[in-house]
């Protein structure tokens, strides 16, 4: 199944294995009108989106439009969702238009009376996560902690939604101008602990090295079944100068030298294994790293 098609112009998306393993889904993006000079990777909500739930055999089962981002349910039978619209003025590339859980066995669907932009099923107490815009709630945003059983929604004191597995730590939604430069915080207390991490690696990812190379580091996201383990992936790029604005060099990014993805420990602050040269385009789903080259999906096991 190739992530990319010239002949019928869509890409794929957010794939990801449900919890139970019985079911896959995926967002199929077509390719839509999009201005001068932007392309997928640039601008990607110029392209309409529409969620894809199949069976282990590859049976489309159920397909929604328009959703922006969802969650799988611990138990893997339900699926949380955002919707969304493309907007050119609004934050992350969109505007969120609501949110809902489905019931993939029975074919319910339940309205969420939010409008997030971040949205997480917490594997650690059972719990909806939702990151909202919002004047009314301190610094611009509240995080929604919603029982999708009693249909109760609690505000609570997070600045994110991604929980490890263990519920200890969580994921800082980052800057909307820094779209993955996530922060990681203790969930007890709101500490923030990303230097351990950032110094574990090295401490000059994400700056120039030299007129001739660039680093960047990406949070991609937690390692499904272990306690609090992120997956990190480390780029090195190829610059050169383009341009002066008074004493700042402009670079641009030529082409990626090499990539390798780490897990990390946040609990011991150490890196407990690396994988070279993996696809950009990834999805963890169990103990497997899903990747992409050239239209070839590759399986990579993680276990240790």
């Amino acid at each position: 199944m190739p992530i990319f098609s010239e002949t019928e112009n869509y890409f794929f998306d957010k794939l990801s294995v449900s919890p139970n393993n019985d079911y896959v889904g995926f967002i199929k993006i077509h390719k839509g009108a999009s201005p001068a000079g932007y392309d997928y990777n640039e601008l990607q909500a110029y392209y309409k989106r529409i969620l894809t739930i199949t069976d282990p055999k590859g049976h489309v089962l159920k397909t929604f439009d328009n959703i922006c981002d969802y969650s799988w349910a611990p138990n893997g039978n339900r699926i949380a969702c955002i919707e969304g619209e493309w907007s050119e003025d609004a934050r992350h590339g969109f505007i969120s238009t609501g949110a809902f859980i489905y019931n993939v066995d029975d074919g319910t669907e339940t309205d969420i009376d939010e409008q997030p932009y971040f949205i997480d099923w917490s594997s650690h107490d059972g719990n909806v996560y939702l990151y909202c815009y919002d004047r009314k709630c301190e610094n611009g945003f509240c995080v929604y902690r919603y029982d999708a059983t009693r249909g109760e929604m609690e505000v609570e004191p997070y600045r994110g939604v991604h929980f490890s597995p263990d519920g200890t730590f969580y994921l800082g939604i980052p800057e909307e101008w820094n779209h993955f430069q996530w922060e990681i915080y203790k969930t007890r207390n709101n500490k923030n602990v990303t230097a351990g991490m950032r110094s574990c690696l090295t401490d000059t990812k994400g700056v120039y090295l030299d007129d001739k190379l660039y680093i960047d580091l990406f949070v991609k996201g937690w390692f499904p079944g272990k306690d609090a383990t992120l997956l990190i992936r480390v780029v090195e790029h190829e610059v050169e100068p383009r341009a002066k604005a008074g004493d700042i060099t402009i670079f641009v990014k030529k082409k990626i030298l090499s990539q390798t993805h780490y897990l990390y420990d946040v609990n011991k602050e150490t890196i407990t294994a690396s994988y070279d040269n993996i696809s950009t385009r990834w999805v963890s789903g169990g103990n497997n790293l899903i990747a992409e080259d050239d239209g070839t999906i590759t399986i990579i096991s993680l276990t240790e």
